[in-house]
């Protein structure tokens, strides 16, 4: 499953600004996740094959990361900045 960075930045921009500045943190919280969702499926056995058992080898991957420098901590302006002053410079 791939998810746009883009739709992810107009939708939930508190997330959007963590994987850019603490990818690391979040790829930790989103293997805990999957590890989670594993065994709610097993406990809730609705449609899983008896001997099913918890993929602990199972991880997310962030690809096409933008690559950031740690000393600048960009946070792309959103629907929350409408009616304030926001700067945006480039290169």
């Amino acid at each position: 499953m791939y998810f746009s960075l883009t739709h992810l930045q107009r939708t939930n921009v508190n997330l959007f600004n963590n994987l850019l500045l603490k990818p690391w943190e979040e790829y930790k919280k989103w293997n805990k996740c999957l590890l989670e969702m594993q065994k709610k499926l097993i406990e809730g056995n609705m449609f899983l094959e008896d001997g099913y058992q918890i993929k602990t080898n199972c991880h997310v991957r962030f690809i096409n990361m933008p690559l950031i420098d740690p000393k600048l901590k960009v946070i792309f302006p959103s629907n929350d900045n409408i009616g304030q002053f926001v700067q945006i410079k480039g290169n």
